[in-house]
């Protein structure tokens, strides 16, 4: 009786802490599954997103501020990091949220996803997010979790359907189970080494990474010597030409004779000048993307520089039959810190680009004012042929020309406005454009109030101020 009674207890004690057993089995083995892989997954998900990140601030080191456009050689450095027989999605957003590019096909619900910042210089220019699938984890959560229910079973079944008997089968069972799970460290071992050899390849590509852009700053350097070769060779002889073209032109030393030699003459200078000009220009948008531009900055009343710029153009514009208006602000505009010499630049590229797409008997109009919070503004409005969104994105690509019959008609080098945008954006504002197909274009330029120490004043602003959106309707209207 009392060998029953503890044998009964024993299978009570069997019933029970089979039960427990088998439940800790069925539930811990998927529970710790998903939580070790899903954390390793984002890891390495992690750990990709900050490969891209370092890549991507490499090449936006070198290319600066139109990086944004650049987006097929985005998709190459992306591409480059991207791990062999993986489906990833790699998406590079700007700090406002604005997507740049995205690479590789976005994956259904549900998703895994982490994110690097891009920094370049100590500022984060941008974010790359890495996102991938969490269905090939979730089917193999649910295979261990079908395999821990089996297992589950087995230790009920060992504990508690079979005979006591039947312990030693049970224990050779276990063994069996033991062989397994070294099986299963044995792929878990090849799977580690697989992955050390993957992470190899991304070193070896990194490694071609880092060499490719050094081979890109020797490429730099040598379009540095290039620029600066060109500018000595050519800016020396064609100061010549132009100086002597004047002397010629204006008979100092003796009559030429003939009127059309003077005519020749004057082709001369005016084509030196032009050259001249295209020079300064490529050397400028050189220096700006190089981050290399100096600018010489003094505190500045805009409306004198503005009524200077027009008196310069306004032989050329009543020459072609347009009417050129300078619009006075209703009140004084603060003063602006920024540098003359490239101010009027910008100035005289915009009028110039008015003048060039403004058919005979238009109108080219400029407006100023100051903004809330912003600054000072100047707008120049024609009443030309105007451009479509597309035509205004090609337009401020440096060497690209909207495909128009004045573009053909009026050779150009292509460079007045992504000059004049890197020159405002030099100076801490920002070049704005609104147009329409055949109803002119509006192009605003925003210039911050500073003082010579680089403080922004907010009382004249303010009591003087009209909002952002009321000037390109202001300009348009006019």
């Amino acid at each position: 009786m009392h060998d029953r009674d503890q044998i009964g207890r024993l299978r009570y004690i069997m019933h029970r802490l089979a039960i427990i057993i088998s439940l800790v089995t069925m539930v811990s083995l998927p529970l710790g599954y998903a939580v070790v892989s899903g954390s390793s997954q984002g890891d390495e998900l992690h750990h990709h997103a900050e490969i891209s990140a370092e890549q991507l601030a490499q090449y936006i080191y070198v290319h600066g501020a139109v990086w944004p456009y650049a987006r097929e050689r985005l998709s190459e450095i992306i591409a480059a990091t991207q791990l062999r027989n993986t489906n990833l999605c790699q998406t590079v957003t700007l700090p406002d949220g604005r997507e740049v590019v995205q690479y590789g096909m976005p994956p259904g619900q549900p998703v895994q996803s982490r994110s690097a910042g891009i920094v370049v210089n100590g500022v984060q220019v941008g974010t790359v997010t890495v996102e991938s699938s969490l269905k090939p984890l979730l089917f193999r959560t649910m295979m261990v979790a079908f395999f821990g229910l089996l297992l589950g079973a087995s230790v009920y079944v060992a504990m508690h359907l079979l005979p006591l008997s039947t312990l030693d089968k049970a224990l050779d069972a276990l063994q069996e189970s033991h062989k397994r799970i070294e099986a299963h460290a044995t792929e878990t071992d090849y799977a580690y080494g697989e992955l050390k050899r993957q992470y190899r390849l991304v070193e070896e590509t990194t490694q071609e990474l880092m060499r490719a852009r050094d081979q890109a700053l020797s490429a730099d350097r040598a379009k540095s010597a290039f620029l600066a070769t060109m500018s000595h060779e050519l800016r020396t002889p064609l100061n010549a030409i132009i100086g002597f073209s004047e002397i010629m032109s204006n008979e100092m030393f003796g009559p030429l004779g003939d009127r059309r030699y003077r005519e020749y003459c004057k082709s001369t200078r005016d084509s030196g000048l032009h050259l001249l000009a295209v020079i300064n220009d490529v050397l400028d948008i050189s220096k700006i993307e190089a981050g290399k531009l100096d600018l010489h900055c003094e505190e500045l009343e805009l409306r004198e520089l503005l009524e200077d710029s027009c008196r310069l153009v306004r032989g050329k514009v009543e020459d072609v039959g347009v009417a050129l208006e300078l619009v006075s602000p209703a009140v004084s505009l603060p003063v602006v810190w920024v540098d003359p010499v490239k101010v009027k630049q910008i100035v005289l590229n915009l009028l110039s680009n008015a003048l060039k797409f403004t058919a005979p008997g238009g109108k080219i109009v400029i407006t100023t004012g100051a903004l809330c919070d912003e600054g000072v503004y100047f707008a120049v409005t024609d009443t030309g042929i105007g451009m479509d969104e597309a035509e205004v994105a090609l337009a401020l690509q440096p060497f690209r020309q909207v495909d128009n019959g004045h573009a053909r008609k009026y050779e150009g080098t292509g460079l007045g406005l992504p000059l004049a945008k890197g020159l405002v954006e030099q100076h801490g504002g920002r070049l704005e454009i609104e147009s329409n197909p055949g109803q002119g274009t509006a192009v605003t330029v925003i210039l911050p109030v500073k003082h010579a120490r680089g403080v922004i004043p907010s009382v004249p602003i303010k009591e003087n101020a009209i909002p952002v959106s009321s000037v390109r309707a202001s300009s348009q209207a006019v």
